[in-house]
């Protein structure tokens, strides 16, 4: 009792009411109800161990595939629900045969499970699993608070947890319900950022650069609004911060130089419009199409399925090749040699009709063969063409070049040659 006195003397209305409901409610009646909290406690573990399969089952068979996106929080409440009802049941039942006094701790258990299953029905919307069981969580706690009327007494004891910065008065409460509110204003935000990414997303009059750049800077005003609000709703004179902004700017400069870096050359590239979604890039090793611009970095993804997180700053300090910058036709060049015993200008003609019309080879710059040189051991050539489409791949359309060139020479008759050495042996 001793550690527990300081708590006792902090809220002492709220103590006086837990002597006053032991002193109405019998001990025998205390027990009951703490027996039925249990049995419902084990009725609920039980069932839900018996049935949460046959339940999966049933979501992932064909009948229940209505309800299968919702499966794991179906899976989740049917613990909660049960031991809800089997408490109900207890606590109408000793109302009917008892003095209210003598089930109010079954009452405030089952308002308290009800106001969890509620809870984590409405907070189901968020989808971040962290997000929400902090959500969860506190507001439940709230709940709890104001069914078990410790509310008011919570409030005054967190008002009085404060500090004084100049003429302002930072208590405990003042900030708890800045970040409550700072907290719902960011959903909201979130919400609304993204039903304008909808809306910008099936727009046909915005380029995809100018799609993500105004969905960034729509998203970057709204979060600075809400901090905004949230920080006068709760009473902060927003001066009194101007003591700590350069300290905090210079650590923000340096611990954060790399993110603000790419941040505002995230910016820069959606100004410029340089690259955007949808265009077909290498830089260094790396050949795909970029999926997505985002504020720190920019996903490519390559042939072979990988996703390559590059950072932005990367894209404006290196030589970045743009397959689609202005123009999506890209020529490519396919060098081939042949024997000195074969006709270049048969050459050229087989070659230029055997392979006009592959389906990615554009008409129109026709495909062409030029003599590029009398090599060492063979006739040297390339063959040059246009695709439209480098996004499905360079790399593929040069082996299926190189393939059919290796057919139209060999049914022809055309040697390919590689290089010989003839070595004397000298016998002295």
């Amino acid at each position: 009792m001793e550690i527990l006195a300081p708590y006792i003397d902090m809220f002492p209305d709220q103590v006086e009411q837990l002597r006053a409901f032991f002193a109405r409610a019998t001990a025998t009646w205390v027990v009951y109800q703490g027996l039925a909290i249990v049995f419902a406690v084990i009725c609920s573990f039980t069932f839900t161990r018996a049935v949460s399969r046959r339940i999966e089952a049933f979501l992932d068979g064909d009948d229940g595939h209505w309800l299968r996106t919702y499966k794991r929080e179906i899976v989740e409440r049917i613990a909660p629900l049960i031991f809800l009802v089997v408490v109900w049941l207890f606590w109408t039942t000793f109302r009917q045969i008892t003095w209210t006094s003598n089930t109010l701790l079954l009452g405030s258990v089952t308002k308290l499970a009800t106001a969890w299953i509620l809870i984590n029905i409405l907070a189901s919307v968020i989808r971040n699993r962290f997000v929400f069981r902090i959500v969860s969580v506190s507001l439940w706690f709230i709940a709890a608070l104001s069914i078990l009327r410790l509310m008011p007494a919570v409030t005054v004891y967190l008002d009085t947890m404060a500090i004084s910065v100049g003429d302002t008065r930072l208590s405990a409460l003042r900030l708890i319900k800045a970040v409550i509110l700072l907290g719902l204003l960011l959903w909201a935000v979130g919400f609304a950022a993204h039903l304008l990414d909808t809306a910008l997303r099936r727009s046909t009059e915005l380029s995809p650069s100018m799609k993500v750049l105004i969905g960034k800077l729509v998203r970057i005003v709204f979060f600075f609004i809400a901090v905004m609000i949230a920080l006068r709703a709760v009473g902060l004179d927003l001066t009194t911060f101007a003591v700590f902004s350069g300290a905090i700017g210079v650590g923000i400069g340096f611990g954060l130089q790399k993110s603000v870096s790419n941040f505002v050359s995230g910016i820069s590239l959606l100004m410029d419009k340089s690259i955007k979604p949808g265009d077909v890039i290498s830089l260094g090793d790396t050949f795909g199409w970029i999926n997505q611009l985002n504020t720190r970095y920019t996903s490519v993804v390559t042939r072979d399925g990988r996703e390559h997180l590059i950072p932005n700053e990367q894209l404006i300090s290196q030589e970045v090749v743009n397959w689609s910058y202005s123009d999506q036709n890209v020529r490519i060049e396919v060098p081939f040699g042949v024997s000195y015993d074969a006709d270049p200008h048969q050459v050229k003609s087989l070659i230029e009709a055997g392979l006009v019309k592959h389906r990615r080879i554009l008409a129109k710059p026709a495909p062409i063969v030029h003599f590029s040189a009398m090599g060492e051991s063979s006739l040297d050539f390339i063959f040059r063409f246009w695709i439209r489409d480098p996004a499905e791949g360079v790399a593929n359309i040069k082996s299926d070049v190189l393939f059919a060139i290796w057919d139209i020479l060999k049914q022809n008759n055309i040697e390919i040659p590689f290089p010989q050495r003839v070595v004397h042996l000298r016998h002295e």
